[in-house]
């Protein structure tokens, strides 16, 4: 494979080279002993390994990404369902039923620490 990438490489062909048959023939020959090549015509330039770890990096960027995501999503809707409970147990007539029967107290929103705000850094 190296020497029919040499071979190629060496020979040239110019306007003049069209008319001479003989230079035309050795292009041609260069040309089929690259397509010869035990591998596909574009995969004989030479094989280039594939790197996996960087697809899998990327992968856990993706997942760490998504379960942020989540985290976040889920925190949204406590919120939202506490601020709805506390409305509910406040507003006539579940006040009167909430006073004199369930003696519910109101629920805490949840409150982030300081700096939560900030994804925690990944080091590899």
């Amino acid at each position: 494979m190296t020497e029919a990438r040499a071979k190629v490489g060496t020979v040239q062909m110019s306007k003049d080279a069209l008319d001479d048959p003989k230079k035309f023939e050795e292009f041609q020959a260069a040309q089929n002993s690259m397509s010869s090549c035990p591998f596909a015509a574009p995969r004989c330039r030479g094989k280039v390994p594939e790197l996996k770890a960087n697809q899998s990096f990327m992968d856990l960027q993706h997942q760490l990404e998504g379960t942020e995501n989540r985290i976040n999503v889920a925190r949204t809707r406590y919120n939202k369902a506490v601020e709805t409970f506390n409305g509910s147990i406040r507003t006539f007539p579940n006040n009167l039923t909430n006073r004199f029967l369930l003696h519910l107290k109101p629920k805490e929103p949840f409150k982030a620490a300081p700096g939560a705000e900030k994804a925690p850094q990944v080091k590899f």
